[in-house]
């Protein structure tokens, strides 16, 4: 399935609101849409996420990408959405990839060299994360669990790694 989803937060003052992001590749001319009211440093993501992933000698899709960040009607601020649509983007071609970020909260700036930059609103977005309901129709599993935070400066040398995920060969996570 050429889809993915995990989550990032949009910055409203003090507070943090979390954002689905979600990626498509499919049929069309290959290029990178990003939808969903984000400002300019948004919409100029796409250059920042596809030079990333090049200098990090990962696999970018050549195909039409569509991002969407919903919901559509909150205004998307600043780059720290650039990690979260990376790897939404990243495994939409890997279904394994896709469960394993499905519901999971990311935030990161990229660096045009694929390091991870910290990003600021870590403490609101937190507490978002925190009062998140699932969405009707999630399993049990993930109801019970919640969603997942991850924390991780790094960068995207290191793909996926077996059984899961890897953001990084980092200095520092904390999950």
């Amino acid at each position: 399935m050429p889809l993915a989803r995990t989550m990032t937060t949009a910055i409203e003052g003090v507070g943090a609101r979390i954002v689905a992001v979600e990626a498509n590749t499919g049929p069309g001319l290959p290029g990178t849409h990003i939808v969903g009211m984000g400002d300019t440093t948004v919409r100029e993501s796409r250059h920042r996420l596809r030079t990333a992933v090049a200098n990090s000698q990962l696999r970018w899709p050549r195909t039409k990408i569509v991002v969407s960040l919903s919901p559509a009607d909150v205004p998307k601020r600043g780059s720290h959405a650039d990690l979260a649509m990376c790897l939404a983007i990243l495994a939409a071609t890997d279904p394994r990839a896709a469960e394993q970020l499905h519901d999971t909260l990311i935030l990161g700036e990229l660096g045009l060299s694929g390091e991870i930059l910290p990003v600021p609103g870590v403490v609101p977005a937190v507490s978002a994360a925190g009062k998140k309901r699932p969405a009707p129709g999630h399993r049990a599993r993930r109801q019970r669990r919640g969603s997942r935070a991850h924390f991780h400066r790094g960068d995207l040398r290191r793909p996926y790694a077996a059984g899961g995920v890897a953001l990084g060969a980092g200095r520092r996570r904390a999950v």
